[in-house]
């Protein structure tokens, strides 16, 4: 996922919500505070201790780029899924550590566009894919990801839930929610 792509879908939460979870955050006496996605580094301030988890590639223009390695260099740690996540992020120059994704990365750019329309039928290569790939579970907010894309509401852009889960309830409700939004396919397993 692509930080830029990402920043632009997630901002109108972020500044909506920025208030209430700032207020949560700073109403707690947390010894550090771990944000799970680049997304949400307008959070990061010089008061509390943060722990940034990087799973997604940066790629955004100068400006955000610049916010963003700003509020990196302000956090505490760093952990990386994936070496190749750390070069785009060179200037940034807080301590981090890699711990590997178990799923080998380099192999996603060998995978032709041809190569996905002949598994997935139907698919348009033409629009921006986000995917969701492994255990589909509550933890995991799909349900928040749909109705971020439902509201959202871009032809341009297409949402691809690949697996399956244990809570048979969940998934039926997060498809139940999905139905009407052409633009996101439940590939299962």
């Amino acid at each position: 996922l692509r930080i830029q792509f990402s920043y632009q879908i997630y901002k109108p939460f972020i500044i909506r919500d920025s208030f209430k979870l700032k207020k949560f955050i700073n109403a707690g006496n947390y010894d550090y505070i771990l944000l799970n996605s680049l997304v949400l580094f307008p959070l990061i301030n010089k008061k509390n201790k943060y722990i940034v988890y990087i799973r997604e590639m940066c790629v955004a223009d100068k400006g955000l780029k610049k916010k963003l390695v700003h509020k990196l260099n302000l956090a505490n740690r760093l952990i990386y899924i994936d070496p190749a996540l750390k070069n785009p992020l060179h200037e940034v120059t807080t301590k981090y550590a890699v711990i590997n994704n178990p799923f080998d990365m380099r192999g996603l750019s060998e995978i032709s566009p041809q190569e996905i329309e002949s598994r997935f039928p139907g698919i348009d290569m033409n629009k921006i894919i986000v995917s969701i790939i492994g255990v589909l579970d509550a933890m995991k907010g799909i349900d928040f990801v749909i109705d971020v894309f439902k509201k959202v509401n871009r032809e341009d852009i297409l949402l691809l839930i690949v697996g399956e889960g244990n809570n048979a309830d969940y998934i039926a409700e997060c498809k139940k929610s999905a139905v009407n939004c052409k633009n996101i396919i439940f590939l299962g397993e």
